[in-house]
């Protein structure tokens, strides 16, 4: 049986005794048996296991506030003693070793250092673009705040939506040129609003149309954004977007299953990095104020228009009546009202029922519409009476359009609807500056000849002095 080495035995116990018996690897025990049996004391070699071992003990440290130096010089100050004791080696030879250690302490806590400093400058350049993400993202979020404002402020006119919206597209990303487009009907030609230079354009594009990126883009999903970078295949639609290299681009959901192409256009292709996100989010801002505008407009024709004729009310009749009124009194201008009323329309309901006195009501209005000028208001202004506004329009003027619509009414086909049916109008005129000086006596004037014409037998019409 092997004599055990009393120095090894010795640090056996002490390590045993201290629990730092796991702390060493396999390896760094055999190595220290084989220092141990070496015959005589090699300063290097014992220079290099302990600093080594002091090493490799550090970078393996997980237990916190635990001083590995410290345990080291211990254990080394211990060996050192029990060499003294069994081999007379002098207690001298623990200085140089407890600078070697010292020195690779040294080291060991600068290059940790240098590490904590590479990671605070890691950490605070991390900071640092957290912090300019953050002022970015607050300053999306502001622009993205107020487009909201002016889109919620602009609900009742879709051009001025549509402008707000791609003025700040264009300012907030930086684009060369920005635009929105309908998707047309099946026979008609897109007719995007462009904005560039502060300016919103709208013109027909036959490129977009026969572009292949137009085709792909009404198949693809709603507020996904897509990048497009142009190719010598992109000519069509780079003729709408000159000197771009990329274009961002989203599909937009309108109501009644209706979309739109939301598109932004630069020459630098990195321009829309990090925009992706915003882009997303205004696209359905704009989609959204979209929706409302055309809501909103439905709903304002509901208030002002007939439910059953689609032509204006009496309501909205009496309010154009005063503004336009003003204007002609303001610039001295002719204004003429015509007050038309179908004949014996009691008589038709009781003979022929209401649903045919319906259609009577909607053939007449349509009669008369078809002869008025665009700038010419008709509205319904009783159950069977109606209004015409004539901005510009003189007492003879006027006069010769009653008279040209008492012979289109009295030839309307109305044998279609019912045999023996007969429709006539009988019109009354009033004219300003002619007849009369304010709006109310006006329309007062035209009722008046109304009565006369009716007076004087139907199918006619009365205009008064002057006529």
């Amino acid at each position: 049986m092997p004599i055990p080495n009393p120095v090894i035995q010795t640090l056996y116990d002490y390590l045993k005794t201290q629990h730092w018996l796991e702390h060493f690897s396999a390896q760094e025990m055999l190595d220290f048996k084989t220092l141990c049996q070496q015959a005589d004391f090699d300063l290097e070699s014992q220079s290099k296991y302990w600093c080594r071992l002091l090493i490799h003990w550090e970078n393996r440290n997980l237990e916190p506030h635990r001083s590995v130096h410290s345990e080291i010089l211990a254990i080394l100050n211990t060996y050192l003693m029990a060499l003294h004791k069994y081999y007379q080696h002098p207690l001298s030879l623990l200085d140089p070793l407890r600078g070697k250690l010292a020195e690779t302490q040294v080291d060991l806590q600068q290059k940790l250092l240098l590490f904590w400093r590479f990671e605070h400058d890691q950490a605070q350049e991390r900071l640092e673009q957290l912090t300019r993400e953050n002022d970015r993202a607050q300053s999306e979020f502001y622009t993205l705040t107020e487009l909201a404002d002016f889109l919620t402020q602009s609900v009742d006119d879709s051009e001025q939506l549509i402008y707000h919206a791609l003025d700040a597209l264009q300012g907030v990303m930086g684009a060369q040129s920005v635009a929105l487009c309908f998707q047309p009907e099946a026979d008609e030609t897109p007719k995007p609003y462009f904005f560039c230079h502060g300016r919103l354009l709208q013109k027909e594009n036959p490129q977009l149309s026969n572009s292949l990126f137009w085709q792909q883009c009404w198949q693809s999903l709603a507020h996904q954004v897509r990048t497009h970078y142009f190719s010598e295949s992109d000519l069509p639609i780079s003729k709408n977007f000159p000197n771009s290299e990329i274009l961002l681009w989203q599909i937009l959901s309108l109501s009644a299953g209706k979309k739109a192409l939301l598109v932004a256009s630069s020459e630098n292709p990195y321009t829309f990095n990090g925009f992706h996100t915003w882009f997303t989010l205004a696209g359905v801002h704009i989609a959204s104020s979209l929706n409302n505008a055309s809501l909103n407009s439905q709903l304002n024709e509901m208030v002002i228009r007939d439910g059953l004729l689609g032509i204006y009310n009496r309501r909205y009749l009496e309010q154009r009546l005063q503004e336009t009124f003003k204007v002609s009194q303001r610039y001295q201008r002719p204004f003429s009202v015509l007050m038309i009323d179908i004949d014996h329309f009691k008589a038709v309901n009781d003979t022929y029922g209401h649903p045919i006195g319906d259609e009577i009501l909607k053939w007449v209005s349509q009669t008369i519409a078809e002869r008025l000028r665009t700038t010419d208001i008709l509205g319904r202004y009783g159950g069977e009476e109606f209004l015409v506004l004539l901005p510009e329009t003189d007492l003879s003027g006027a006069s010769q359009l009653a008279q040209n619509l008492v012979a289109r009414v009295a030839r309307i086909p109305t044998e279609q609807l019912a045999p023996n049916l007969q429709v006539t109008v009988s019109i009354g005129v009033g004219n300003y500056p002619e007849q009369v000086q304010d709006a109310e006596a006006l329309v007062a004037l035209a009722d008046q000849h109304l009565y006369d014409a009716k007076h004087q037998g139907r199918n006619r019409y009365t205009a008064g002095k002057g006529a």
